[in-house]
C-alpha cells in the first residue's frame, strides 16, 4: 500500500499489507482525521495512519454476508455487519453497538451500507428473508432516531438524505426510487421507476436534487 503526493506524485510511504489483508481488501476505504479505514471481504477492518502508513488498530469478525462500508465523521467511524457499531477512529475504542431481531424469528439482522448526515447515520437492517428496513441512529450514542415505515429488497445501496426527505433505491425486480418523510415510522410519500424492466441503477444526491443513472440515461428528481 502506498501514499502518493497529490501535487508532485512523489511516493510518501510504502508498507506491506499483512497476508490476511492483502488478498481480501475491498475498494471502499474512508479517510478521516489522519486515518485510513480499510475493510476486507472476510469481515476485518484495519486503520492506518495516513502520514506514515503505520497500522493504528484492527478489528475482526464484524460481518457474515454483508459487504463492509465504513463511514466516518467527527472522529467516529461507523461499521456495518453483524452489528451496527461505532468506534473512535484514532484508537478503535468501541463506543456503541446495536443489534436487532426481526419480529418473526430469533435471527439477528445484518446491517448494510451506512451513510452519515450531520449527527445521524442511516442504514438498512437486513433480515434472512431478503428484506431491508431503513433506520437512523445518533452517531455518538447509537440511539435509534428514525425508522422508515417501508421495506425494500435487501441491498447495499446507500440511503440518501436530501431536502426534507429520506431516499431509498430498490433495484429488484426493476429499479425504483422511493422517498419518505423524516418523522419516526415515516411512510413512503412517492416513488419513481426510471424503467419498466430489470436494469442496473445507482443514485446520489446534491444541490437539492436526487440523480439516478439507469442504463444509458440520467434522471434528476425534484426534492421537497
Amino acid at each position: 500500500m502506498r501514499a502518493v503526493g497529490r501535487s508532485d506524485v512523489r511516493i510518501r510511504w510504502t508498507v506491506r499489507l499483512p497476508e490476511d489483508f492483502s488478498k481480501t481488501i475491498l475498494p471502499r476505504p474512508v479517510a478521516h482525521q489522519g486515518r485510513l479505514v480499510i475493510t476486507t471481504s472476510t469481515g476485518r477492518v484495519m486503520v492506518v495512519n495516513t502520514e506514515s502508513g503505520r497500522t493504528e488498530w484492527t478489528a475482526q469478525d464484524l460481518a457474515e454476508e454483508r459487504a463492509r462500508f465504513p463511514a466516518a465523521r467527527n472522529g467516529i467511524v461507523v461499521l456495518n455487519g453483524k452489528t451496527l457499531s461505532a468506534r473512535s477512529i484514532s484508537d478503535g475504542k468501541p463506543l456503541w453497538a446495536y443489534t436487532e431481531k426481526p419480529y418473526y424469528d430469533s435471527s439477528l439482522k445484518e446491517w448494510s451500507r451506512p451513510g452519515v448526515y450531520g449527527d445521524v447515520v442511516y442504514t438498512f437492517g437486513c433480515d434472512t428473508r431478503g428484506y431491508g428496513f431503513p433506520m437512523a441512529f445518533a452517531v455518538r450514542s447509537g440511539k435509534k432516531r428514525w425508522e422508515g415505515g417501508v421495506a425494500v429488497g435487501s441491498n447495499d445501496n446507500p440511503i440518501l438524505r436530501q431536502g426534507h426527505g429520506v431516499w431509498l433505491l430498490e433495484d429488484e425486480p426493476i429499479p425504483e426510487v422511493r422517498a419518505t418523510g423524516t418523522e419516526n415510522d415515516a411512510r413512503a410519500t412517492w416513488s419513481y421507476e426510471p424503467t419498466d424492466r430489470a436494469a442496473y441503477a445507482v443514485f446520489s444526491a446534491a444541490g437539492n436534487r436526487v440523480f439516478v443513472t439507469c442504463e444509458d440515461a440520467l434522471y434528476a428528481l425534484p426534492v421537497c
